[in-house]
């Protein structure tokens, strides 16, 4: 289910203390940045939506806290990244451990791999 958050007023920037990147509804950590607008040199407009739950809300924040939600988001991309490549180098050992016990057991050859 999607639902809006009324956007706050345009005059002054939105403060959360949890962080942009905490959902208003659900409260997980799992918002993201769909549209984003520069409104000035000191502030930004962006349009967010949670991950978890679908809510979506527009705020406007100062470049302060655009920065510091960017670093919030690089921060929990970079753990997404670690994990990812973690488990990629798990399939590959196992896929290795695999073809090792195969060569092992005479289950495959060179013959297998000729065109």
């Amino acid at each position: 289910m999607r639902r809006r958050v009324p956007a706050p007023a345009a005059s002054a920037p939105t403060k959360h203390t949890a962080g942009l990147e905490v959902c208003v509804l659900c409260d997980r950590d799992f918002v993201q940045p769909l549209d984003w607008e520069p409104l000035g040199e000191d502030r930004w407009w962006m349009f967010l939506r949670c991950a978890e739950c679908g809510v979506s809300r527009e705020v406007v924040i100062a470049n302060s806290e655009a920065e510091r939600f960017e670093t919030a988001l690089h921060g929990r991309a970079a753990v997404i990244s670690t994990a990812a490549r973690k488990l990629e180098a798990e399939r590959m050992a196992d896929e290795v451990d695999a073809f090792v016990r195969a060569l092992e057991h005479d289950l495959i050859d060179a013959a297998d791999f000729a065109r």
